[in-house]
């Protein structure tokens, strides 16, 4: 068997068949099947494909006529017609989909990132003005001048770092008439939620660099220096202040020895559990550092066949223990001693 392709007009087809068949062109070896045009396969073969799609656009009808059975050249052309139409159609949906998909990916991806290109710019808009000020302060530093000359601008995008902490670096390049460099900020948000400017670097050509005195950071660093001084101060009268104060946990000792004989005293604790009342500490948490502190005993009572477990709280505020309410507990309910009692 052999396979020819015959480019020639074939005598044996009506002249209106012959023309250009798009059903051919678009589904190649499938119209192909369908019309009995085998030799459409050779479109399967990789780089024969473009090739054949044309051919059989020019030699599909002839083709088609002459290996199949038509009742009419009405229904030959009714036919070929409607595998036109049905590629017009798929080609023109497949080439809206080769359109919009891109672009869809395109919109979703930009609206994936618009979040974070929107935090990028509004994180840059209070460092802008400490970008500017640092390249002033830079015009005015010989070193800087000396090897980039002046005036200095800005000749790219600048990128920024964050970290957990609060800090935010900002790195930005530089131009001059002599030369390039980078300009590196540092910045902190303080307790209103503003950055300030911690530190500023220029790295000229040949990794040179050096730090840039701001008025800003020499502000900051006479505070910082104050601050320290104070600290150390306050750290050295509490020191002695804590020396001359007597022992936390002996005055809370202290303490529930003055509180559970006044509370034995009380009608209620006589009324619940009769007289004598006998005590025993089961459990007691002291903490004191200083003036202040917090201490808590648990104590139980013993009366007349009966028992109850008493809390009794303390507060050591001002350098001295108060009274900050007692419990009773009782197998048929409790009593309360309010923090005012005492």
């Amino acid at each position: 068997m052999s396979v020819q392709l015959d480019f020639e007009k074939d005598k044996n087809v009506p002249p209106e068949v012959r023309g250009w068949n798009w059903g051919a062109f678009f589904f190649t070896w499938i119209w192909g099947i369908c019309n009995g045009t085998l030799i459409s396969l050779l479109s399967l073969i990789p780089g024969v494909h473009f090739v054949m799609m044309f051919v059989l656009g020019y030699k599909g009808n002839e083709w088609a006529w002459r290996n199949k059975e038509w009742p009419s050249v009405e229904q030959f052309h009714s036919t070929q017609r409607k595998w036109a139409v049905a590629g017009i159609v798929i080609w023109l949906i497949g080439l809206v989909l080769l359109i919009l998909i891109p672009i869809g990916l395109l919109g979703w991806g930009v609206s994936t990132e618009m979040p974070e290109i929107r935090g990028m710019i509004s994180d840059f808009d209070p460092h802008h003005k400490y970008c500017n000020y640092a390249l002033e302060e830079a015009e005015r530093d010989s070193r800087c001048t000396g090897e980039l000359g002046a005036p200095l601008s800005f000749r790219g995008r600048a990128e920024l770092a964050r970290d957990r902490y609060g800090h935010t670096e900002v790195s930005i390049p530089v131009r001059g008439p002599r030369g390039e460099g980078m300009l590196f900020l540092r910045t902190h948000k303080e307790g209103n939620n503003e950055a300030v400017l911690e530190r500023a670097e220029m790295e000229l050509q040949g990794l040179k660099r050096f730090k840039i005195e701001t008025s800003a950071e020499r502000q900051r660093l006479q505070a910082a220096q104050r601050r320290v001084v104070q600290l150390v101060e306050a750290a050295r009268a509490r020191s002695t202040f804590e020396k001359r104060e007597p022992s936390g946990k002996e005055e809370a000792e202290e303490f529930y020895s003055e509180q559970i004989s006044r509370l034995k005293e009380t009608p209620e604790l006589k009324e619940s559990l009769g007289s004598p009342i006998t005590s025993k500490v089961e459990s007691a948490k002291i903490y004191a550092q200083g003036p202040m502190g917090e201490a808590e005993f648990k104590v139980l009572l013993q009366g007349r066949g009966k028992s109850a477990v008493l809390t009794i709280k303390g507060l050591r505020t001002m350098g001295r223990w108060v009274f900050a309410g007692a419990q009773a507990q009782f197998p048929d309910g409790e009593i309360n001693f309010p923090a005012g009692e005492s």
